[in-house]
């Protein structure tokens, strides 16, 4: 399994076959690879944890048409997310029930299988469709993931060292979703 099957997982699986935004695209590739054990490295960046890998597959996938993307391009003081620019992605025409059958020839019926029910509890939060709660939960995972068990006052100041901003509030939040999809125990 690699980055291309990861994002074209990501994609066929999306609620609306459209996904908003770089960043959630990597944030959800971000919590599959972890739920389903995938070798794709991410590193702490300005959103959250960041894979190279994955952002030149999707850029290779433009490239050769396999994915549409279009930017739309804002006045920065009127857009919610702060930001001037906005990446979305779809399968252009209708290829992606193939790309669904490609998947499941390649990775095998078991694991795309796998993957369609990690990725279904990761849609089935609310934090889903939101890029800023995606972020915050996979900052809070990936600094969970380098120091282990922590109290939940430990973080802000953890996130500060990666120059993340998080408070106590978001990191309980945070901690919600990431139990909601089974890769946080209660006790933790």
């Amino acid at each position: 399994m690699n980055a291309y099957d990861l994002v074209l997982a990501v994609l066929a699986n999306e609620p609306n076959g459209r996904m908003l935004g770089r960043t959630s695209l990597q944030k959800k590739v971000f919590f599959l690879k972890e739920m389903i054990s995938a070798p794709i490295r991410f590193f702490p960046h300005h959103y959250g944890p960041y894979s190279r890998e994955i952002a030149e597959a999707v850029d290779s996938l433009v490239s050769a048409g396999i994915l549409k993307e279009t930017v739309e391009s804002f006045p920065s003081f009127q857009t919610p997310w702060g930001e001037s620019t906005r990446y979305s992605y779809n399968f252009p025409g209708n290829i992606q029930s193939k790309i669904i059958f490609i998947l499941e020839e390649g990775l095998g019926e078991r694991i795309y299988s796998k993957i369609r029910k990690a990725l279904k509890k990761i849609n089935d939060c609310p934090e889903a469709k939101d890029y800023k709660s995606l972020s915050i939960a996979a900052k809070v995972l990936q600094i969970l993931n380098e120091k282990g068990e922590m109290k939940v006052n430990d973080f802000p100041k953890e996130a500060k060292k990666l120059r993340w901003n998080l408070n106590t509030n978001d990191v309980k939040k945070a901690a919600t979703f990431i139990k909601g999809i089974g890769l946080l125990k209660e006790e933790e």
